[in-house]
């Protein structure tokens, strides 16, 4: 039986290199109760030659889903919401290879505190802390959940069934996501704040945190608007816009 959704998405050469090696290595989790959902744009779709996924899809081993909307990395999560609303939803990233307990780590968390008004996430920073957006101090196992907290998605992230309700279709969200297109992260925490819903740091008991994968030299991000958009600079701005939307809903930061 299915207990939750693992969602991911991918583009161009990571999605014929890396993303395989991601989805492989799910096999190795301890908790196996999920089904995964694969988003891509229709040309990315197209553009498959990886032996490995194309058996996934012609197999049925994995939902695909053909995006009508080009939403970046905003595809993680925006389809996979609108079509499984009654399950929680894992959140995955497609250069990065997860320990084997992180599944058992997001749920078990999730299924303990039965609170359906929390996120829950492996690697979380608390933003009363952050100055400058490097600067942060991390927050730690056994933490209460807090408005302050916030998700980062490299390390998985469990949202609850229908955690946003109806929000992703409404006219201005979509204006939100298309003013931060290339962060969807920061997004996701101005939507939270929005809708009144805490971030939980689940306790993580494995040793290892990640292993980032890359392409060898790592260019592919000077052909993407990896660079421009996830600078420094343009994090903090964007942090920015989440301090004063924590203001206008009464958070202190």
């Amino acid at each position: 039986m299915v207990k939750f959704i693992v969602s991911v998405t991918s583009f161009g050469n990571r999605m014929n290199n890396l993303l395989p090696r991601v989805l492989f290595s799910l096999n190795k989790q301890t908790l196996q109760d999920f089904r995964l959902c694969l988003t891509l744009n229709q040309e990315d779709y197209y553009a498959i030659t990886n032996p490995y996924l194309k058996n996934l899809i012609t197999n049925n081993e994995i939902d695909l889903i053909i995006a009508d909307r080009h939403l970046k990395p905003h595809l993680k999560y925006y389809y996979a919401m609108l079509k499984y609303k009654d399950l929680p939803i894992i959140t995955i990233d497609d250069d990065t290879l997860l320990p084997n307990t992180a599944f058992e780590e997001l749920w078990n968390s999730y299924t303990y505190h039965k609170n359906n008004k929390v996120i829950y996430a492996r690697q979380v920073i608390e933003m009363h802390s952050i100055t400058s957006y490097p600067s942060c101090r991390q927050v730690k196992n056994n933490e209460k959940a807090n408005h302050r907290f916030f998700a980062e998605g490299f390390c998985g992230i469990l949202y609850p069934p229908n955690v946003f309700g109806d929000s992703l279709l409404d006219e201005n969200e979509n204006k939100k996501i298309a003013s931060l297109i290339c962060d969807d992260d920061v997004y996701l925490k101005g939507l939270e704040i929005r809708k009144d819903i805490k971030v939980k740091r689940v306790n993580r008991n494995s040793r290892n945190m990640i292993i980032q994968l890359d392409l060898g030299n790592r260019l592919y991000e000077k052909d993407s608007l990896h660079s421009k958009y996830n600078s420094i600079v343009v994090r903090q701005n964007n942090f920015n816009k989440i301090r004063n939307e924590m203001k206008k809903a009464g958070y202190k930061n």
